[in-house]
């Protein structure tokens, strides 16, 4: 029997069933969303790439974080300008998957974090845990470097930095409640501020023509031949740094981040003439986005690239000894030396560098996180719960190994990148299952060439990993000890990486293309 519709207090009927009235944690039933209408319609071509100015610019200062610089600072310090082919690779290897995810986000209409839960129900806490991990190694870096210029600037004990660095939060809500351009303007403002911090210290410091054969891999070997080191001991280096340099650059958070970001540019239903078929326009529709977003991400990236280079360079200048090689990677250190060999000015140019680059990589950090959380355990809390939850996730590790391990804390940024770079293969390997997949991809599925080469590349970052791995177990814990640690961690994890690798994708697209997921 049909029941009767509910009763408002003035007796008429209300349409549907009564809904209770949501919690004060839960979100209301219709968030506000801020987001770009894009126009084609009589628009220059100027114009319309302005539009989608925002999101790659956000990304690429990710890149320019603390963690970035530490690890050039290692690079340059130990071997020159010979690992500047590592830098170049981050970058390119960077750039391609964060194109490939904004491929994958507006075929399916879902962000990358969503598209993993939907295709590995079974390892969707196992792949939250690795995304959340590495999210908060990397703002670990984050909070550690605003620390470290706090420092530099005011000579504030690292634990007051790092308390005051957490304030950033309500920094961070108050530029989202202004919406998502004024947000992307205040990133730029400080990438600009890095930018030119940059390019200053190598104005200083110089450059020579022998620096073009840093981007030749394995160029000159490992050492100039009068190190007083051993070949192994270079090898075990040489990797290790290597590997931290792919790491800070090729972050996962900032895949996360960026499928979500696209989803701030729509499209209007008049910005696309009506006549002919539906796919024909959302096939246009992909097109035009893919290209504008891939061409900003370019240009904010490729600035990444000559900041981390400059870095590199500029330590390697300054600290570079063949005789008696060692790895520098203390960030005041660097500024102690700026300011003896280049003046009082460089060195607070470097440490302003430092700070720009480390707030505005907590913003985007904490949005990575948020849409991680959101994505992987579809969490219904209100937005100023979920960002105050991520942040304090990211701050509480930093502030206690800041109290427990002094000024010797700044040194754990180095080895915070190492575990990144452990949880790479558990998002770029799906971001190519997917881009390569028909079924979610249509027409626009990669494969051939293209696809061989990017799964080399990926093949190679997780060689470095596994060869960081054999180092970091066989000397804290000897050959027979690490060896058996060895095969204990790292054959689950190959099991884990082979099995995401083999499974077939199986869920398609949202219906209408492009279409802006809820968050």
């Amino acid at each position: 029997m049909a029941t009767s519709a509910p009763l408002t207090e003035q007796g008429g009927a209300v349409d549907g069933p009564t809904r209770r009235a949501p919690r004060w944690w839960e979100p209301e039933e219709e968030e506000t969303h801020s987001f770009t209408e894009v126009r084609v319609q009589d628009m220059g071509w100027a114009k319309l790439a302005f539009q989608f100015v925002g999101p790659g610019v956000m990304i690429a200062i990710a890149y320019i974080d603390p963690g970035n610089y530490t690890t050039d600072l290692q690079g340059g310090s130990r071997f020159r300008y010979r690992l500047l082919w590592s830098v170049l690779f981050a970058h390119v290897l960077g750039y391609i998957f964060q194109v490939l995810v904004v491929m994958q986000s507006l075929a399916t209409g879902r962000t990358l974090s969503e598209e993993c839960a939907l295709e590995y129900p079974r390892m969707r806490v196992f792949l939250w845990l690795t995304a959340e991990i590495s999210s908060v190694a990397s703002d670990l870096s984050y909070v550690m470097g605003t620390a470290v210029a706090f420092l530099i600037l005011f000579k504030v004990n690292l634990v007051v930095g790092v308390a005051l660095a957490s304030c950033d939060t309500l920094l961070f809500m108050a530029l989202q409640a202004l919406g998502h351009r004024k947000m992307e303007a205040f990133c730029a403002l400080l990438g600009l501020t890095v930018t030119v911090c940059c390019f200053v210290e190598v104005a200083f410091s110089g450059l020579s023509w022998d620096v073009l054969l840093g981007f030749i891999p394995f160029h000159n070997g490992l050492s100039d031949g009068v190190s007083s080191t051993s070949l192994a001991d270079d090898a075990q280096q040489y990797i290790w740094i290597a590997t931290s340099i792919v790491g800070a650059s090729v972050c996962p958070p900032n895949f996360f981040l960026h499928s979500a970001l696209v989803h701030t540019r729509r499209f209007t239903d008049s910005s696309f003439i009506e006549s002919g078929a539906r796919v024909l326009r959302e096939f246009s529709r992909f097109r035009a986005s893919v290209k504008f977003f891939a061409m900003e991400t370019a240009v904010g990236i490729f600035f990444a690239f000559c900041i981390n280079a400059i870095v590199l360079i500029v330590s390697g200048k300054l600290y570079y000894k063949p005789s008696h090689p060692e790895v520098v990677d203390d960030l005041p250190d660097m500024s102690d030396m700026l300011a003896q060999v280049l003046g009082r000015a460089s060195s607070i140019i470097f440490a302003l560098s430092i700070f720009a680059g480390g707030q505005c990589a907590s913003v985007t950090g904490t949005l990575a996180s948020q849409y991680i959380l959101e994505g992987f355990m579809d969490i219904r809390l209100k937005l100023w719960i979920r960002r105050i939850l991520t942040r304090v996730v990211s701050i509480v590790p930093a502030f206690f190994i800041t109290l427990f391990c002094g000024d010797q804390s700044a040194d754990i940024i180095d080895d915070a990148q190492v575990v990144v770079n452990f949880s790479v293969p558990f998002c770029l390997i799906p971001i190519l299952k997917f881009v390569s997949s028909p079924r979610k991809m249509g027409t626009n599925a990669l494969g051939g060439a293209k696809l061989v080469v990017l799964w080399v590349m990926l093949f190679f970052v997780t060689c470095l990993n596994l060869a960081t791995a054999v180092q970091f177990f066989i000397e804290n814990f000897g050959l027979v000890v690490g060896v058996v640690a060895l095969v204990v961690v790292m054959v689950p994890y190959l099991i884990a990486v082979a099995y995401i690798a083999w499974k077939e994708p199986v869920v398609g697209p949202l219906e209408k293309l492009g279409e802006p997921c809820r968050t």
